[in-house]
């Protein structure tokens, strides 16, 4: 769905901001197309003509954060490793400010069938960047080789998400958040870096 007035965008933009505050609010079953258009200040008509059902609303706008988050390229942009970092602090900052919005997402997805669009959306994707990233820091010299491109890439991903079931089971605090998702990533991509890469991984891994 791409809005082509100004309007449409705001009502677009204004949708998608209530979904996702109704849902930190209630979570999955607390909330309904009904409910969504009331919050959001249209018909339920209207929103069903926009969205055919409430998880294609949801992951309109988890889509909508995620995209958010991307860190855009400025002139000089920056090298492959300090590109993801920033984009992992971002999304930390993000969890961090919307702690009930990130858990009820995560419920979301461990829940979720294999194969569903929230697992494609959430998980899926996830190592398909992670792949590319893996593929960059090889050609940079970062990372060995000979390594399994699809196991990095899938160790990446699952250490994020290992990281937010730790936080929500209450083993890492709010606030430590951020620097044990650095620590996690970095330690990983260490056990499969070259000499230089391991330097490299060294000067950004957060103090103790």
């Amino acid at each position: 769905m791409k809005p082509t007035t100004p309007a449409q965008q705001e009502r677009r933009d204004r949708i998608l901001v209530t979904t996702r505050e109704l849902l930190a609010k209630r979570g999955y079953e607390g909330i309904n197309m009904r409910s969504l258009a009331e919050a959001s200040g249209v018909a339920t008509t209207t929103l069903y003509n926009l969205y055919q059902s409430k998880d294609e609303l949801i992951l309109a706008a988890m889509d909508d954060l995620l995209f958010s988050l991307r860190p855009e390229p400025g002139p000089e942009d920056l090298e492959v490793l300090d590109r993801y970092l920033l984009g992992v602090k971002m999304t930390s900052k993000q969890l961090i400010a919307t702690p009930n919005y990130a858990a009820a997402m995560a419920q979301l997805l461990f829940n979720a069938e294999p194969g569903s669009p929230i697992v494609d959306t959430m998980l899926a994707r996830n190592i398909r960047i992670d792949k590319k990233l893996v593929q960059a820091l090889k050609a940079e010299g970062i990372l060995q080789n000979d390594i399994d491109v699809n196991l990095v890439s899938r160790r990446i991903a699952g250490a994020a998400w290992m990281n937010t079931f730790m936080w929500m089971k209450g083993f890492v605090a709010l606030h430590e958040y951020e620097t044990e998702y650095l620590r996690a990533f970095i330690d990983l991509l260490s056990a499969y870096a070259t000499q230089k890469g391991r330097e490299a991984l060294r000067t950004r891994r957060p103090v103790s």
